[in-house]
């Protein structure tokens, strides 16, 4: 028999069996489309978490440290500050070493060893930070161009003797004496108020800082440490649980210096002790940028066979202010344990549809014996079944994928709201935009081919079920 005969032969089966089509693509398609919508969901919230983070700014940038590992004597004290009494200034405690590492100090030097090893990746270095310890107080100083986007007065307008500077959220919220913890208690409509009016009496606005007088050029993220819904530790929001392993960059420092090379800059990196260079390598494209992290820091991705990578890294390299590595990281895990899911649901799949398929052809005994004395074969007859159970499983995947959608669609706008407000605090920005949280990704076109996949073991475990022998044993009970 020809092919597409058998096949319309299949699907008039789909037909004739209605209740126990409708009831399989029930069962089976709605256990599949929760774990799409899982997958559309958790994609939707990793989109957004990129695109919030990418408004701040839109290419990626590494910051790069050209001391190799066995000449950093002091690593833990790199940017960070020493503990010490005396109390603390600008959020950096008194006392901090002031001596320059013994490395780092070439700029030149450094930017050339970068060059050739992010130029595998597509990145290229751009220019060099200068991180000082000024009055025992630890200072970064970035080139103004690298925060263009995020620069919201421009440096030109800066009163005399005054520093630009970026600031994230939570510490403009000490500069004009606001409590940030105030804001995130606050109801969602109030907390985007609030984010402005934070902004709006900073920005553009001149400070007193560690005893240095500042310009508010831009306000950054972060506000809080991580962008949950919950407002309290007792409360649980559903979203939580894929939330709550995305953390702020903990290497972004709170106030980043911009070299204009006014007078008041040239005057403050004359009179600071220079700790170290550090290389800042600009990527366009974020999958570039990821590969060659991973590269310098011997970053493996969630795997069933891989390996972890314990070597030392070579060179220190780390994630300028945003923190897109940690969320794309922290999902891919969130989608690796995910993926179990899909075994567990195609035995479940396969069980239904068993019991489906030998209900089926036990109704239908005398119509596969006139099928075969009209001539079919033992493989028409499987081919028959097979095409039968196949339709069930297409008709299965647009229900799941309805179903999922839908799903998506109605959790993206329940949410909506605390994901603006607690996305906008976490990133030091208003949000108003909607959330839609319905992404895709190959582990949705993977529970797809799973269903489909249950069609062929489904047939293969029943095929003796289609045999002549069997066929009569079944009609002689008949």
């Amino acid at each position: 028999m020809k092919l597409f005969k058998l096949m319309g032969l299949g699907y008039k089966g789909v037909a004739h069996h209605k209740k126990q089509t409708i009831l399989t693509v029930v069962i089976v398609g709605s256990l599949f489309s929760v774990l799409m919508a899982l997958q559309f969901i958790v994609q939707g919230v990793e989109n957004k978490l990129i695109k919030e983070s990418s408004v701040i700014m839109p290419e990626t940038y590494i910051t790069a440290l050209s001391c190799n590992q066995d000449q950093l004597d002091r690593e833990d004290e790199i940017g960070k500050c020493s503990e010490a009494p005396e109390g603390e200034v600008g959020g950096c405690l008194v006392g901090i070493d002031s001596k320059p590492l013994n490395c780092g100090l070439d700029a030149k030097k450094s930017n050339d060893i970068f060059s050739k090893r992010a130029g595998k990746y597509n990145g290229e270095v751009v220019g060099n930070a200068q991180f000082l310890s000024h009055n025992q107080d630890w200072l970064a100083v970035y080139p103004l161009n690298i925060f263009n986007d995020s620069i919201k007065e421009s440096a030109d307008n800066k009163p005399k003797d005054t520093l630009p500077v970026v600031l994230n959220l939570s510490l403009a919220a000490e500069l004009v004496n606001v409590n940030i913890e105030n804001i995130k208690s606050q109801p969602n409509e109030d907390i985007k108020d609030s984010i402005n009016d934070v902004s709006s009496r900073a920005i553009g606005h001149t400070f007193d800082y560690g005893g240095k007088n500042i310009f508010v050029a831009g306000v950054m993220p972060y506000g809080s440490n991580s962008p949950v819904l919950s407002k309290t530790e007792q409360e649980f929001r559903l979203l939580d649980s894929v939330l709550g392993g995305v953390q702020s960059n903990d290497e972004a420092p709170r106030a980043i210096y911009l070299d204009d090379g006014s007078k008041e800059m040239k005057g403050l990196l004359s009179n600071s002790n220079l700790s170290h260079y550090e290389s800042v390598i600009k990527f366009k494209n974020l999958n570039d940028a990821y590969e060659y992290y991973k590269y310098e820091n011997h970053k493996t991705d969630p795997g069933l066979f891989k390996k972890a990578d314990y070597r030392k890294p070579e060179y220190v390299t780390k994630e300028l202010i945003t923190n897109k590595f940690q969320i794309i990281h922290q999902f891919k895990l969130t989608k690796f344990i995910l993926s179990f899911a899909n075994y567990v649901l195609l035995i479940v799949a396969v069980v239904v549809m068993i019991f489906t398929f030998l209900k089926s052809i036990n109704q239908d005994n005398k119509l596969m014996a006139l099928y075969r004395s009209l001539g079919a074969g033992a493989m028409d007859v499987f081919l028959i079944y097979f095409f039968y159970i196949l339709f069930i499983c297409v008709i299965a995947i647009v229900y799941a994928l309805v179903c999922s959608v839908i799903l998506s669609v109605v959790i993206s706008y329940y949410y909506s709201a605390d994901i603006n407000a607690s996305f906008g605090l976490f990133y030091g920005r208003a949000i108003d935009d909607t959330a839609f949280l319905v992404g895709y990704n190959k582990e949705i076109v993977t529970i797809i081919m799973i269903m489909l996949l249950s069609a062929p073991v489904v047939s293969l475990l029943t095929v003796d079920q289609l045999s002549m022998k069997n066929i009569a044993k079944r009609l002689k009970k008949q």
